[in-house]
């Protein structure tokens, strides 16, 4: 709107410096018709208040705050998975489920850890073995 303004303004700048510079001769009928070509280029709009969409439309992705690549800390075979790539899941919600023979196969392996451990520390107080070797085994279980 403000180049239409500065456009006419530019146009009735020039016509009103060709209106004085053809002034010596008399006959008004020049003059008349700048006038009528100047009528033509200025347009009158009423003031209106009106809603305009405050909307644009952008290209991108979208990425997660967070995101995890969960995996499993041994080999162990997986017979359901419970939850789809990219579907929202809450705190404490069960994600996979292990085999069954895989899953006895790590608690017997835990139990055995546990019974292990015991044997060390009493190794440990009586001198037997080093805090490190001690340490390693809590660690494991």
């Amino acid at each position: 709107m403000k180049t239409s303004f500065i456009a006419n303004g530019t146009a009735l700048a020039c016509v009103a410096v060709l209106a004085v510079s053809c002034g010596g001769s008399g006959s008004k009928t020049p003059v008349a018709v700048e006038e009528e070509t100047v009528r033509n280029l200025v347009r009158v709009e009423t003031v209106r208040t009106e809603t305009v969409a405050q909307t644009e439309e952008f290209t991108g992705t979208i990425l997660p705050f967070t995101e995890n690549n969960i995996s499993p800390s041994l080999a162990l075979r997986i017979q359901k998975i419970n939850a789809d790539i990219g579907s929202q899941v809450s705190q404490g919600q069960v994600l996979v489920e292990l085999d069954k023979s895989s899953l006895l196969q790590s608690q017997v392996q835990l139990e055995n850890l546990k019974t292990d451990l015991q044997r060390y520390q009493t190794l440990y107080q009586q001198g037997g073995i080093s805090k490190q070797t001690l340490d390693q085994l809590e660690t494991q279980v």
